[in-house]
């Protein structure tokens, strides 16, 4: 359709980052800076703790993630300002993840 970007679910290339999570890259905006990502944990996988050179928005699609104290379930919406340093991140079921960030 133009005017429009379409990326078919079939034809998504996903990248593992650690045992357990891997992302698959939506879209790239070099002009702004933001980048889109579905994020994938899997039951009991974890993900290191990080910093943030930008704003990174979270919007749990499904299951379960906790950051220490912190619990998100599907539907939650997660805001970590810029400088934020997230503890490990984990999943008790595994999880589906919408993250907005900038580009590294």
């Amino acid at each position: 359709m133009p005017g429009s970007i379409t990326q078919r679910a079939a034809e998504a290339g996903w990248v593992t980052v650690s045992e357990g999570v891997a992302y698959r890259v939506l879209r790239e905006d070099h002009a702004a800076g933001r980048r889109a990502v579905l994020l994938r944990m899997q039951p009991g996988a974890v993900y290191q703790s990080h910093s943030h050179e930008n704003d990174e928005e979270c919007l749990v699609i499904e299951g379960d993630l906790h950051f220490g104290d912190l619990e998100l379930r599907s539907g939650d919406f997660h805001v970590a300002l810029k400088g934020m340093v997230h503890p490990a991140s984990r999943t008790v079921n595994g999880c589906l993840l919408h993250i907005t960030s900038g580009l590294h």
